[in-house]
């Protein structure tokens, strides 16, 4: 999964300052886990340009965790087709749940899709049986 080309996509079809955040979370989740802790324990970074944004971002990766589950764990039929695909590209789920979340909160799926992409990234890492597990904990 090329996370890198659809946060590129994401960059070109950014408008508002929320979509640009959401780019940012996608390029901090697809860095590499001592990357990412080093730059967040610098005094000098900061994600989120305001608190409006950070929580609009915030609930948006929410959303997109809440699909993801929907999706592996509870295996929901919206997703059934998209599940059966995924064994042969790992895209067309991407675009499924980028497309659902896009529509609900009325931004670019590109801007979505890339999020989701590092998302699922992080989650095919873990793997999903520890992913749903966690899901399960945290009643996403």
């Amino acid at each position: 999964m090329d996370v890198a080309a659809y946060i590129r996509e994401a960059k070109s079809k950014a408008q508002s300052g929320p979509e640009r955040e959401v780019i940012k979370a996608a390029v901090s989740l697809s860095k590499t886990p001592r990357y990412a802790e080093a730059v967040a324990a610098r005094p000098e970074y900061r994600m989120f340009t305001t608190r409006l944004e950070q929580r609009k971002v915030e609930s948006w990766k929410r959303l997109i965790l809440h699909e993801l589950r929907d999706a592996l764990c509870n295996k929901k039929t919206k997703y059934s087709k998209s599940m059966s695909d995924l064994k042969k590209n790992g895209n067309l789920l991407i675009a499924a749940v980028a497309g659902y979340v896009a529509a609900l909160v009325g931004i670019s799926v590109a801007v979505v899709a890339a999020l989701v992409a590092a998302v699922l990234r992080l989650v095919i890492q873990m793997g999903t049986a520890s992913f749903c597990a966690r899901m399960k904990q945290e009643h996403v």
